[in-house]
Formats: C-alpha cells, sequence, structure tokens
C-alpha cells in the first residue's frame, strides 16, 4: 500500500530546531518500512495549529495524494498532529477516511474498519472537552486575580511587568505611536506589519509582526 506521511509543529521554535519535526519524520520512516508499505513522501507544515484544515499546505497537500490516488493512506504520530477540531474529524472522515486510512501510531488508530473511525470520534471528542476545560479554569484564574486588583493574561504592548504590576515601556509606546499613525494615513494592516519588520519594531512576542496582532493593538488603542 502507498502511503503518504503528514508532521506537524505548532510553533517556529520547535520547527527551527527541528527536532520534534526530525523524530515524527523518522518514527513515521521506521513505522511504514516495518509494515511493508511503500512511503511516497512526507509532508510537513512548521510553526502552525491544527485548529483548522486551512492554512495548513502540508497537510492540504498530503490530502490530495489521497484525492489523486498516489497514496492510500495518511500516517501521523499522533491524532493531534492532523486535526484538533472535531467539526473538521468529522469532514475529515466524511469525505477522506471512510475510502482512504488514517493511521495514526501513538493512538493505534487505523480508518479502514467502523470501529476504528469510531475510537477516533471518541478520542476527538475527550480532547476538544480537555481543551475546553482547560481554558475555564484558566479564565476563572484570570477573573479572580483582576478581581483582587492584580493584573492578570499576557503582558501587552505597550507595557512591561515587574513584580506583578504593569509598568509603561517607553519603546513599546513608539512601536504603537507608529502603528497609529500609519493606520490614520491609510496604511493597510498588512502593510504596516511590513514597513514595522522593515523599520526595526519588535513584536512583543515572535519575531514577525501580522495583521491580526497589529488589529488587536488598535483595536485596544483607537477602536479600529
Amino acid at each position: 500500500m502507498n502511503v503518504i506521511g503528514y508532521i506537524r509543529v505548532s510553533t517556529l521554535v520547535q520547527a527551527r530546531e527541528g527536532l520534534s519535526l526530525d523524530a515524527q519524520r523518522q518514527r513515521i520512516a521506521d513505522h511504514v518500512k516495518c509494515l511493508g508499505h511503500a512511503l511516497i513522501g512526507i509532508e510537513a507544515d512548521e510553526g502552525v495549529s491544527a485548529k483548522t484544515v486551512s492554512g495548513r499546505p502540508g497537510f492540504l497537500r498530503a490530502l490530495a495524494a489521497l484525492e489523486t490516488g498516489r497514496a492510500e493512506a495518511l500516517v501521523v504520530c499522533k491524532l493531534d498532529r492532523a486535526t484538533r477540531s472535531l467539526a473538521d474529524l468529522s469532514m475529515l472522515i466524511e469525505r477522506y477516511f471512510q475510502k482512504y486510512s488514517l493511521i495514526s501510531l501513538q493512538e493505534q488508530i487505523n480508518t479502514t474498519s467502523a470501529a476504528g473511525r469510531l475510537i477516533l470520534n471518541i478520542l476527538v471528542t475527550v480532547s476538544q472537552w480537555e481543551r475546553e476545560m482547560a481554558g475555564e479554569r484558566t479564565r476563572e484564574v484570570f477573573e479572580s486575580l483582576r478581581a483582587r486588583g492584580i493584573p492578570a493574561g499576557p503582558t501587552p504592548l505597550g507595557y512591561t511587568r515587574s513584580t506583578g504590576a504593569l509598568a509603561p515601556s517607553a519603546t513599546e509606546k513608539a512601536t504603537i505611536a507608529r502603528m497609529v499613525e500609519l493606520r490614520e494615513s491609510g496604511t493597510s494592516l498588512r502593510d504596516i506589519a511590513t514597513m514595522l519588520q522593515l523599520d526595526g519594531y519588535k513584536p512583543k512576542r515572535g519575531d514577525k509582526w501580522s495583521h491580526s496582532s497589529i488589529r488587536k493593538v488598535l483595536g485596544r488603542q483607537c477602536g479600529y
């Protein structure tokens, strides 16, 4: 059987280090060899989430290999490399994994059977429930801290945190001022991101500006 592998890491740091990707790649290659299948390739997505299918070109290429008949099965090291969304899982099972196989090494899932598809649905449902419960607990902690006057959550652009209290950052305030200036002159969010990058303005997290992060900052500052 011809199979296509898929590997993913969710952060750019992991992608740059390559360790997680290399480990996934080797595990898939070893497993496929043991089963006697033919591995036609391994598609990868670096620094992206599995919350949705769109926006992951590597995953879309892997699915295309199934649709075009180049592969009969998709192999992942762990189910959450393929999807973390129950809605996406339902779509994938209906569109792909009743005709083709999804093989997840860690969970020992093979969707060629009805039992395999049932187990897959149960595992993703439990995984989604765990994420939602974790989100609820995090919100409760933040609300409790805010009620006591303690700043909670990520430190916003324009501030630093010292012993729990927020303090203005002159450098980051200048970054915000530049954003506002560009936006008021009619510059698009994507162009603002490019110009900030070229001018050496540093984002709060990561190493690149995005239009979505700029929209959030401007929304807090100016209601854009």
